[in-house]
């Protein structure tokens, strides 16, 4: 009874371990990661939802000038959460979430590896490794990824968790033995809350295709169906931000980076030799048990389709890890990989525990039955004290890493309830004031070193929901390389970026003109006069650029004596709507002026009434995209791309009322329709048609005998 309840008993010790070594991460505290701004994303969609709005698409304000975020983002996770949190508070139910999927993944890697077959002992053994991964590139399916000094990769967590069981369930739906719908399904949902686990996901359907040789044909046939399934289901998250592509530029996508390109495949391979892909730090406990698993493979390669199944997942899990490093670059074939990061790490480290647990669960019982004939049981004490030796100091390094987390928690804790409190109350300040967004530093500057505990202040405007710049790179506007540009002694980028506050530390001077306002604890609040988040402006000239170069093309306008004198050109963005040039220079004197303004950006509106001498550029300094919609005394116009980013809009001398209102994609509910009927053709397909032969065999003539 023990024996067969053991697996069951591994599996529950393994989930044990997490629950109690993340204990921790279930504390409130303020994030120093991309925690941040997925906790950002969450509550922006939870006040969506309070205002009546399905959380899909709307004007999220707080990074890079504001983005369509959800219109481009795998919003999936935030979008469950958010409705959790109608229940919950928004924090309980995302530090919850966070916690439960990485705790509970030994529970996932199981179920998933019994899908693919595995024996319980063999899929027990992948579970109990599971908390062990530990990498040296980092990004992987590891607690250092999602703790709270760790990475912040909360959305694919999500994803960590589903892609086990769409292993799983496309296997035996491919080999006819399970339900092509919720394979589908499954592959489908890991894809929407991260697209490159997805794409693993989806990787994993030409390892199980090929792994039966007597029937690879129709298994491709059925994995096509499975894959074809999946992107119908998916289509709500894909075609949108495929459509409106060009007016998004992908954090990092256009800087060569360790994260983006990957490592060289000579240094990969290296890694991954001595163990430093999957035991960082420590003896090369899951490396060598992979080793075994995937000799065991090969030695079964001719009479095992699982065997075959899982090499073939672990080559091509590296191969797409190795991505852009290895001539002809695997990971280019996959579509939109331009626009991705190629963390495919986790790809590897998920075939890399089957495969262990497939290796160990073919030699341990083998070194059972040697231990058995050793007298006095000292072969299976033996046995077991080995194992512990081996396993146990992995799980202490494991567990001393959390507990520093713990700590680092608690001191951050301390840190947000004193001098966070003091930093709440110039943001405070700042709301009460109104009309204008925060400088503090940024992460290329001496914002690194300005914090409330290990937090930079800079994100701590995020996690407080202020309006800021400084946190660069984390959304896909078209802003994302223009914000780094901002120069902080330049007086007209403060007005050009609508930068009207700054918070800094008491022992720093502002370093343009500013006046101080107040002052708490060791933090300083200062305004500079700004026109507002909209200003009147003269429309001369036009910068040719793409969404890659926007933030290069406009550098020389921002380091110019233009946005002094209030001359902004218009950009044609790859044939994109723009403001005509004007032929001779704009007449001196600005061409008037903001006599009122009321700005709304958490939900994409802002209204301006302006007075325009001449024939003026209107701008809101917000980002551009084409779904804003321009009303210029009640009369819809289009908008127009204005420098360095912005949405504007050229209109005649008078006084006029502009209204900026961003809309809001407006298909999602027959996109969703789409992928629910998809998934039930998937479904009752198969039936249709087995009933359609059967009835036809029924009424096909008899032969006489």
């Amino acid at each position: 009874m023990v024996s067969k309840r053991l697996p069951i008993l591994i599996v529950a010790a393994a989930t044990a371990f997490n629950l109690w070594a993340l204990r921790a991460e279930v504390a409130a505290v303020q994030y120093v990661n991309d925690m941040g701004m997925h906790l950002s994303m969450v509550r922006w969609a939870r006040g969506r939802i309070a205002g009546g709005h399905v959380p899909l698409d709307g004007w999220y304000p707080n990074l890079s000038l504001g983005s369509p975020q959800f219109h481009y983002y795998q919003t999936l996770p935030h979008v469950i959460t958010a409705y959790a949190s109608t229940v919950l508070d928004v924090g309980t139910a995302f530090r919850w979430s966070n916690y439960l999927l990485v705790a509970l993944w030994p529970v996932s890697v199981y179920c998933g590896a019994r899908l693919l077959d595995l024996p319980p002992r063999a899929a027990a053994v992948s579970a109990a490794l599971s908390p062990l991964l530990v990498s040296v590139t980092g990004y992987g399916f590891s607690h250092d990824s999602y703790v709270f000094r760790g990475l912040g990769v909360w959305s694919q967590g999500w994803a960590m968790w589903l892609l086990p069981l769409a292993w799983g369930t496309s296997w035996r739906a491919i080999g006819r033995r399970g339900s092509p719908t919720l394979a589908a399904g499954l592959l489908a949902a890991t894809a929407a809350c991260h697209y490159v686990v997805g794409a693993i996901g989806f990787l994993a359907l030409g390892a199980w295709a090929m792994a039966c040789l007597d029937d690879v044909a129709r298994r491709i046939g059925r994995a096509v169906v499975v894959a074809a399934g999946a992107l119908a289901a998916m289509t709500w998250v894909i075609v949108p931000g495929v459509l409106d592509r060009q007016w998004a530029n992908f954090a990092g996508a256009d800087r060569p980076t360790i994260g983006y390109f990957s490592h060289s495949a000579t240094r990969l391979l290296g890694w991954l030799a001595r163990g430093k892909l999957l035991d960082q730090g420590r003896l090369p406990v899951i490396t060598t048990a992979v080793a075994v698993g995937l000799l065991v493979g090969v030695i079964e390669w001719r009479r095992s389709e699982r065997a075959r199944a899982l090499v073939m997942v672990w080559t091509l899990a590296l191969l797409l890890f190795l991505g852009r490093s290895i001539p002809g670059p695997s990971a280019g074939l996959l579509p939109g990989t331009d626009d991705l990061y190629l963390r495919f790490i986790g790809g590897v480290q998920l075939a890399s525990l089957l495969a262990a647990g497939h290796g160990l669960g073919w030699i341990l019982p083998r070194l059972h039955h040697v231990a058995e004939r050793l007298p006095f049981k000292t072969g299976r004490v033996g046995l077991a004290l080995a194992a512990m030796v081996v396993v146990l100091p992995a799980y202490g390094s494991i567990a001393a890493f959390d507990r520093q987390d713990g700590a680092w928690i608690a001191d951050q804790q301390l840190a947000d309830a004193v001098d966070g409190t003091d930093l709440q109350s110039l943001i405070d300040e700042v709301a009460a004031r109104g009309g204008g967004r925060i400088w503090s530093g940024s992460a290329t500057g001496w914002g690194r070193e300005y914090k409330i505990g290990a937090v930079p202040v800079y994100e701590e405007l995020l996690n407080r929901d202020a309006d800021g710049l400084g946190f660069w790179l984390r959304v896909s506007s078209l802003s994302t390389m223009v914000e780094p540009n901002f120069d902080e002694t330049r007086r007209s980028d403060y007005d050009v970026f609508n930068v009207r506050y700054l918070i800094f530390p008491a022992e720093r001077r502002p370093p343009v003109d500013a006046t101080f306002l107040r002052s708490a604890g060791r933090h300083v609040l200062w305004e500079v006069p700004t026109s507002g988040y909209t200003a009147v402006v003269d429309a001369s000239g036009v910068i040719a650029a793409d969404r890659r170069t926007i933030g290069d093309r406009t550098l020389p306008f921002l380091r110019s004596d233009l946005p002094a004198r209030r001359i902004f050109p218009t950009i044609d963005l790859d044939g994109g709507p723009s403001s005509p040039s004007a032929a001779a220079a704009p007449a001196e004197g600005p061409p008037g002026a903001v006599v009122s303004e009321t700005a709304d950006l958490e939900n994409g509106r802002t209204r301006a009434e302006v007075s325009v001498d001449r024939a003026a550029m209107v701008v809101l300094k917000t980002t551009f995209h084409p779904r804003w919609r321009v009303t210029v005394d009640g009369v819809s116009v289009e908008p127009q791309l204005v420098a360095p980013s912005f949405v504007g809009r050229e209109v005649p001398p008078g006084r006029h009322v502009l209204e900026f209102d961003y809309r809001s994609y407006p298909s999602y509910g027959w996109l969703l329709v789409f992928g629910a009927l998809a998934l039930g053709l998937l479904e009752i397909g198969p039936r249709l048609v087995h009933r359609g032969r059967a009835i036809r065999s029924s009424r096909s003539p008899r032969s006489s005998g």
